[in-house]
Order: structure tokens, then sequence, then C-alpha cells
């Protein structure tokens, strides 16, 4: 019947490419035709015991793939479609021979019973990049002397390859920050806060050099920088420990683990990041594709990604007592019970909360330059903060003025 329908419409020869109900054959279904560029969507409207009666639909392959996907519904790609788009297709059984008539038919005079009713769609996961592949990856890494990686995501209701630039930009904004961490932690060098040092973001800078389908997949590679090839040793290495994390996902409590063999900078960068695929209700997927190794890769569901987050979040602070023997107490506001206190032999500032206690104690001290104090503070590292400072908190709980190097609140031998 393909033959006959190939000879009546002015397409060129057609081929089935899907059906999506069949009934004594097929009843709703997609023909493309192999000399031109269309696509055809048919619906049965009648039939009898001789006659099959339907609709056609001819729709240029974006057109099909936005029907086909749920983006346009039925009744309104007949609505809006132009001027011999629409076809009335009677294919006969009564000869010996089955045959077909068509004619091109305007959307005004199709009877109200023979159209798609208004909510009806398609529904189908519709790709509209390549699919991702990692020996693709792989051959352009070795061609372009760069490593390349892919971040894969959710389109979570998008049949289409799109998503939300909303959550794509805030996903890569913590992607690229966790490679400049897990970069630092590389070189044996992290930091807690502060600029990290440019000859290591900008070894690993990643440029966006293409999307897939998977179902959503940013394709990215070493921004060279006009150097003839990147540090691959390094950038493979940084890339992997993200793979070796993602990895661990699937059981939070291994997660959790491995992220405290991290300081805290790297620490809450990836936990920013699970922070940031969450928000978007997404899985998340890290593909890297190295020059001269085979493809690694490590995938999380959007549920994992949950899961990992939620006990995340379960994790207590750790805490220490930190002795100050000589400092100088910068500020104090006693009604709001803050306090700015200066390590003179660590060089180093302490803000934070007073306790009531200390409140008491601080009240009354002098302030400012020369202003010596002996302290002791409770410091808490919050596990998954993203603050500044590392997720620091500080807690002064006793403080006096300085008397001697070795006054009643330094720590026992």
């Amino acid at each position: 019947m393909i033959d006959s329908l190939s000879n009546a419409l002015p397409y060129g020869e057609l081929e089935m490419l899907e059906v999506y109900f069949e009934h004594d054959g097929p009843r709703f279904f997609a023909l493309r035709s192999l000399s031109l560029d269309v696509r055809l969507l048919a619906i049965c409207t009648d039939e009898d015991d001789v006659s099959v009666e339907y609709l056609y639909l001819v729709l240029s392959p974006q057109r099909f793939n936005q029907v086909r996907s749920g983006h346009i519904g039925l009744r309104e790609a007949f609505e809006t479609s132009g001027p011999w788009e629409i076809w009335s297709v009677i294919e006969r059984h009564e000869r010996a021979e089955p045959y077909v008539n068509a004619f091109a038919l305007p959307y005004g005079e199709i009877p109200e019973n023979k159209l798609p009713t208004p909510s009806a769609r398609l529904d189908i996961e519709t790709p509209t990049a390549p699919p991702l592949n990692e020996q693709e990856l792989r051959s352009d890494a070795v061609a372009s002397l760069r490593t390349f990686a892919a971040i894969e995501l959710d389109a979570n209701g998008e049949n289409l390859t799109e998503f939300s630039l909303r959550n794509l930009g805030n996903i890569g904004t913590r992607l690229q920050e966790t490679f400049d961490a897990l970069a630092q932690e590389e070189t044996g060098t992290p930091t807690e806060r502060g600029a990290i040092a440019a000859s290591i973001t900008d070894g690993i800078q990643m440029n966006v050099v293409a999307l897939r389908a998977a179902s959503f997949a940013v394709v990215l590679a070493t921004d060279k920088r006009g150097r003839l090839m990147d540090d691959e040793h390094n950038v493979q290495a940084t890339l992997e420990r993200l793979v070796a994390l993602v990895e661990t996902g699937s059981n939070p409590q291994i997660l959790v683990e491995a992220l405290r063999a991290y300081g805290p900078r790297a620490r809450s960068k990836v936990i920013s990041l699970f922070r940031a695929v969450l928000q978007a209700e997404s899985g998340l997927g890290i593909l890297v594709g190295p020059q001269r190794a085979d493809p690694t890769s490590a995938r999380l569901t959007a549920q994992q990604v949950v899961e990992a987050v939620e006990l995340i979040d379960g994790v207590k602070p750790a805490e220490r007592d930190l002795y100050i023997r000589r400092g100088t107490l910068l500020a104090s506001n006693t009604l709001r019970g803050t306090f700015l206190l200066l390590d003179e032999a660590r060089q180093q500032e302490y803000s934070g909360r007073v306790n009531e206690e200390a409140r008491d104690q601080i009240d009354g001290l002098r302030v400012g330059h020369q202003s010596y104090v002996q302290a002791q503070l409770i410091e808490r590292v919050e596990f998954g903060v993203t603050e500044q400072e590392g997720g620091r908190r500080y807690t002064l709980t006793s403080i006096a003025e300085w008397a001697d190097p070795r006054g009643p609140l330094s720590p026992p031998l």
C-alpha cells in the first residue's frame, strides 16, 4: 500500500518511520520521504469493510520533532498547518488490487469529528542532538591534543534535547568551581579561602564545545589558551577525582567518607555541585575522554542525588577547642553577642558569637590596639556549608585580660 501512497502523493517514495497505534494494520503512524526532507503524520479518521480514511499532515523534520515530543499538540499542528500540508487519503480495497485516492484539504473543511481532540498529543522522547558517544570523546581528545569530558543531566519533562538555562548556568558555575578546587587538591596545595592561583585555574578551565543527547549532555574540553596541548596528566587526574566521587554517590555513606579526605574548599564545592543538580531535579553523570587512556564514567540518578544530599545535610559539624594565649580584641558588641579577635601568634582573625558565660567576661574589656586578651574558642566546621571561610564558625566561650604567656586559659601540657 505504501507504493500506491507514494504514487498518490507528491513527495516521492515514502517509507514507514514509526507506528503509534495498530488495529488490523497501522492506524496512527509516521512516514518519511526518501527524496524530500519531510515527514507525514497519518491519523485514521474512519473505516468500513472496503476502505480506510486518513488525514495526513505534512511536517518539516523540526516541526515533526515538536509534535512527536508533545511540545505541539495534534490539534494545534493541524490548525497551524499551511496550504497543501493536509491531505485526505482513502485506501480502497473493493478491487482485487487495493488503490489510494488522495486530495489536499484546507483545515477549515475538516469536520470536527475527524480532528484530534484539543488535548491529544504525543509524548515521546525525541532527541534533537546526536547521542553521546564515549569513543567520539576519545577521538576528539586525540585529534585536538586536549582532554574532553561530558556532564550528563536529566531533561525532566523535556522530550527534546533541552534544559533550563537558569539551572544549566548554576550547574556549570558549580562544576567549574569544583574542577578548580579538585585541581588544587591534585597539586597538593589546597587552600580554604581566597583566589586559587591562576596557574591552576588556567590549566583546568573547560570550554563548552558541543551538546549531545543523554538526555542532555554538555561536552567540554580544556581551554589550551594558545598552548600546543593541555596539562594532560593533571587534567585527567582532576576530572577522574570527580568521577570517583560521583561513583561513590550511589552509597551516600561512602561518599561522605570520601569527601572527608578533602579540604574544606574542595568538599564544599563538590557539595554545592550536588545541590545545584538537586535544585534542577536531575541526575548527574560525568564522562571523561582522556587522550591516552580509556574513557571513564560514573552516573547518579536523580533519587541518588537526593539521598546523597540528605545524608550530607545530616552530618554533624566537627568541633575542637582553640586556645589563644595572647590576642588582640579588635571589636566587641555585647548587645548582639559578637566579637572579632586577632591571635597574635598565628596572625589570624576569628569572629563569631559570644556565649552567655563569656558575655559577662567580655563586657568592659578594652577594644583596639594593644588590648591584649587570652581566650578560648570552639571552632565548628560545617561539613556541607558552602559559605565563605569553608564553613568554619567560632563561638567565644571564655576571655580575660592577658596576664602572662601561660595564663589560666592555656591548655594543659
